[in-house]
């Protein structure tokens, strides 16, 4: 029996690191290390792999780049691996970046079990949900998985079906408490061990409600 196969397909995982391309290395990383093989089908960009997943098990599948008409050209292309890769299964966190008619074109011919991973909201991206409807998700994904509760609850309420909760997780190899280095970092910044520190890895976006960390500490 062959060994089990997934694919991911996500165009930006070459092209930004945000914390959804940050979040799919570590989940492929993991999963190969579990004996699963996985498929990244992707854009092709100017990043690489990070170190951490440099790993057996993972590969990559890149759509040549174009100037224009990206999301078209990865419709063929994405068509072509999903029904070549005989995967047991696909997951997606997009629809409109050829996800939606590639998956809809292939499973046509074959069926094909995905799941679509939500880390936003409908009342933040509404145009993201009108993509996913556009092409059924909703109904035809065997999960639909959000990153956490709210999420959840707004996909529950526009699918009309359960929303699996499976939150971020952390690796307490790469982040643990360092006292020494706590302590080094407050003096180089000419800080008290009682200052508060706030750090976001997270884009100063509204839609990420930075400003209702920071309306509390601006008062006192």
């Amino acid at each position: 029996m062959s060994e089990p196969r997934w694919a991911f397909i996500h165009p930006f995982q070459l092209r930004l690191q945000r914390g959804i391309e940050v979040y799919l290395w570590n989940l492929a990383a993991a999963l190969a290390g579990l004996g699963i093989s996985v498929d990244i089908l992707t854009w092709d960009g100017a990043l690489v792999i990070p170190d951490y997943a440099q790993v057996p098990g993972i590969h990559l599948h890149k759509v040549p780049e174009v100037r224009y008409f990206q999301a078209q050209l990865a419709v063929l292309f994405y068509t072509y691996w999903l029904l070549r890769g005989k995967y047991r299964h696909v997951c997606v966190h997009f629809a409109g970046y050829g996800e939606g008619p590639a998956l809809y074109l292939a499973r046509l011919i074959r069926r094909i079990p995905f799941s679509v991973v939500f880390h936003f909201p409908p009342s933040l991206v509404p145009h993201r949900y009108r993509e996913f409807k556009r092409w059924k998700f909703q109904g035809s994904a065997q999960h639909l998985i959000a990153v956490s509760q709210a999420t959840a609850r707004e996909v529950e309420q526009w699918a009309g079906r359960t929303c699996i909760v499976i939150g971020h997780g952390v690796d307490t190899q790469r982040f643990r408490p360092d006292a020494v280095l706590r302590a080094q970092v407050r003096r180089e910044l000419g800080l008290g061990p009682a200052v508060p520190i706030l750090i976001s890895v997270a884009a100063l976006e509204e839609r990420k409600g930075m400003q209702w960390v920071l309306r509390p500490c601006l008062r006192c």
